[in-house]
């Protein structure tokens, strides 16, 4: 195929992965091997080669696969167990502009989530879902911290797409979280409480059926599609670009930097210097920027100065991690009721629930203290 001095070679790969386990065992362990490869044979520019992807992908349902053969043939001779897969050491340099960050970040992000797929579909362990669910939040963040510098059109198109798929995969984990961090300690506290048993019965009935949502989700075409089309817009070289077409876009990334870090901690100092009652509401929208911060911190880390930058950001990874624990809180008390629409749900749980927050509020307040008490270059 011929596309601006470009020339993509198409083939077919199909058969099977063969090989014996290293243990000696003499059976044959097989996977089977159907892939279209696209190869670019001549030309630098990846847009010829996307282009003839997402155009295959409209006709077939093709899926990016980010395992090789390889990979996968010495996963199949070691039978080695697939484990989640966390975030990533943050590749940006001071030598970047904005948006050359912004790629940097945005293509691990996609990564992490497609090295956790297999796991999240298998449904085995659910760190397999919070991790691509991690790398949707991280990617979702660098696209509200970078959006002075991103196209209005690349934002509007792809950022309600990942939200969708974030949404998507949610309620699973929310029951995951649920049965893990709330009914496991109360089981381990009251053993053999006939209520509690009921309540797991009922919530292991419902976390299967949103794990088949979020199973549902991760094998759709239109995911497949998502993927191809925004690894293609990354990376396109011709028009439309994600830039935006001013000299913001090509701006010193350390300036931009500082100037994003000191938007981000004024909204948090702004909630906090709010003296009115620490609702849900006020808690979660607290919670996400502190999220937004980490999130920032951690892209910008590498072009930061680490002076006092460990400390803070230990504060900060407190008050998250407390926040989050209250969050979850809420959330548990949300799917009790669901589940017991009458409120006819039994007292022992309401009040563990309510004396985990009390606790987790008198933390909170504390850690707040010392984040307040932490400084940073940009502050």
């Amino acid at each position: 195929m011929h596309e601006r001095s470009s020339v993509v070679e198409i083939a077919l790969d199909r058969g099977k992965i063969n090989g014996r386990a290293a243990s000696g065992d003499l059976a044959l362990l097989s996977q089977p091997l159907c892939e279209v490869e696209l190869e670019l044979i001549e030309g630098t520019s990846p847009d010829a080669l996307f282009d003839l992807a997402i155009e295959l992908a409209a006709e077939v349902h093709l899926h990016p696969e980010i395992v090789s053969k390889a990979e996968r043939g010495y996963s199949l001779a070691d039978s080695a167990i697939a484990l989640p897969v966390k975030g990533f050491v943050s590749p940006v340099s001071k030598s970047m502009s904005p948006v050359e960050a912004f790629r940097a970040i945005a293509l691990p992000c996609v990564l992490q989530f497609q090295r956790n797929e297999a796991g999240a579909v298998a449904g085995k362990n659910p760190d397999f879902l919070h991790q691509a669910r991690v790398g949707i939040r991280r990617l979702r963040s660098a696209f509200k911290l970078f959006s002075p510098v991103l196209s209005v059109s690349f934002i509007e198109i792809y950022a309600p797409r990942w939200k969708a798929l974030a949404t998507a995969l949610g309620r699973a984990r929310d029951w995951d979280v649920f049965l893990s961090e709330t009914l496991a300690p109360l089981d381990e506290a009251f053993p053999g409480d006939v209520d509690l048993a009921a309540l797991r019965a009922k919530s292991e009935a419902l976390q299967a059926k949103s794990q088949k949502s979020a199973v549902t989700a991760l094998t759709r075409q239109e995911y497949s599609q998502l993927l191809l089309a925004f690894s293609a817009a990354l990376f396109r070289e011709a028009w439309p670009t994600i830039a935006r077409p001013d000299k913001l876009s090509t701006a010193n990334l350390s300036r931009f930097a500082e100037q994003r870090l000191r938007k981000r901690t004024a909204k948090i100092v702004k909630q906090l210097d709010d003296h009115g009652a620490m609702s849900a509401e006020r808690q979660h929208e607290l919670r996400i920027e502190f999220k937004k911060l980490r999130y920032a911190l951690e892209f910008f880390a590498p072009i930061l100065a680490p002076h006092r930058l460990m400390d803070y950001q230990a504060a900060l990874a407190t008050v998250q991690v407390i926040l989050g624990a209250l969050n979850d809180q809420v959330t548990a008390a949300h799917l009790i009721k669901e589940m017991h629409t009458k409120g006819q749900a039994d007292s022992l749980i309401h009040g563990w629930i309510a004396g985990r927050t009390q606790l987790l509020q008198s933390s909170l307040n504390q850690a707040l203290r010392v984040f307040m008490g932490r400084k940073t270059s940009w502050n």
